[in-house]
């Protein structure tokens, strides 16, 4: 599951870095990265080649510190889409971090796009794909349960009432009539 996460963030990264990062980087304008973080529900960061921040999605941050030397941050200034797990300090809470570098025409590494999701939050996702499996397995043994037990007595009626017709033969009550219109051995 985290590896389809990260995956998807990877492919999130990648979209950015062809068709939003480019006129940020020209304009500075982050309309369009704001509305791809609000749609998307991810943290973006973009970092200069020198570890200074350029854009924040969560703007209630304010001025953050030099990111040069965070696990994440390393490998992607090195030219390399880096992958690290760990406590952020900044939100207080666990992180998957993609780091993709953004190449100038001389293959310079110019910027950084870091997607960050806290751990939590696929935690979530997949506590609730386990309820709803659970859900799902419960319903179909109710279910199952239910549609055995009306076909076993279907099957057993017949019987129940020959039962009962051979117990009024027994106890002397002759007037009565068995009708059973089967072509089984019941």
């Amino acid at each position: 599951y985290y590896a389809d996460t990260e995956d998807n963030i990877k492919k999130n990264g990648d979209y950015i870095i062809n068709y939003i990062l480019p006129d940020f980087l020209e304009t500075g304008n982050t309309v369009n990265l704001d509305n791809y973080a609000n749609s998307t529900n991810v943290r973006m960061t973009i970092i200069n080649a020198r570890g200074e921040v350029t854009y924040e999605s969560i703007h209630s941050l304010g001025g953050l510190e030099n990111h040069k030397n965070r696990p994440e941050m390393l490998g992607a200034l090195a030219g390399n889409r880096t992958t690290a797990v760990r406590y952020s300090n900044t939100t207080k809470d666990e992180m998957i971090y993609v780091a993709t570098p953004y190449f100038a025409e001389d293959k310079s590494v110019t910027a950084v796009l870091r997607i960050a999701m806290p751990v939590n939050a696929m935690d979530d996702a997949l506590f609730k794909m386990i309820n709803n499996i659970i859900f799902v397995i419960l319903t179909t043994i109710i279910a199952t349960t239910l549609l055995i037990n009306y076909f076993i007595n279907r099957e057993l009626k017949p019987l129940e009432d020959a039962s009962v017709f051979a117990r009024d033969i027994a106890s002397g009550k002759y007037g009565q009539q068995l009708t059973m219109i089967r072509e089984d051995q019941i």
